[in-house]
């Protein structure tokens, strides 16, 4: 039983070990991990020898935390290069600001031009051939259907009268005191065999 414990940890080791470089987080393939466990899963269960084998949670709850470890890390790396990003593009506004206070016209469009082919990795979207649909492409298109109404109420979905109504009274669980009202008035469906009517 150690033993298997011991090859358990061993397995799944190097999920819980923090990775240093954020990037070989991405070589790590989670799903693998998981699918490979539900397969032994499947074979334990299909197999009738196997059948009075325990599931092993410690195994489970160790993959677990491990595989949410790792995901954990690879947004952590997500969002590190995100706000990188979101620093090159502050640095580069402010110095466009630094450049509108000292540079003429020209110089400043000499500096846009020779800034945008060196760093701007993004392609802009032409938003202007863009036609805003109608409203009416979006309906669909079926005719409308009547509902037939109905000419009386199901004895179902009537209330009782208080006379109905039979005396057994039911009180709160937690305060014996406490009347929350009678059997009757918490019945949701009740059925009646009828002949069928067409």
């Amino acid at each position: 039983m150690v033993d298997a414990e011991e090859d358990i940890g061993s397995r799944y080791l190097f999920l819980l070990q923090p990775v240093k470089d954020l990037a070989k987080n991405w070589n790590i393939d989670i799903a693998a991990y998981l699918l490979d466990f539900i397969e032994r899963l499947k074979a334990i269960q299909s197999d009738e020898r196997l059948e009075n084998k325990n599931f092993n949670f410690a195994e489970a709850g160790l993959l677990i935390q491990g595989t949410a470890m790792v995901y954990g890390r690879k947004v952590e790396y997500i969002h590190q290069i995100a706000m990188q990003l979101l620093d090159k593009l502050k640095e580069r506004g402010s110095r466009k600001r630094k450049a509108d206070d000292n540079c003429t016209n020209d110089e400043m469009a000499e500096m846009d031009e020779s800034s945008e082919t060196e760093t701007d990795i993004f392609e802009p979207i032409d938003f202007s051939k863009l036609v805003p649909s109608k409203l009416q492409s979006y309906i669909l298109k079926q005719p409308l259907k009547v509902t037939k109404l109905i000419s009386q109420i199901p004895i179902s979905l009537t209330a009782l009268t208080d006379y109905e109504k039979t005396n057994v009274q039911l009180f709160s669980r937690r305060n014996k005191n406490e009347l929350i009202g009678k059997k009757d008035d918490f019945i949701i469906n009740t059925g009646f065999v009828l002949k069928n009517v067409r």
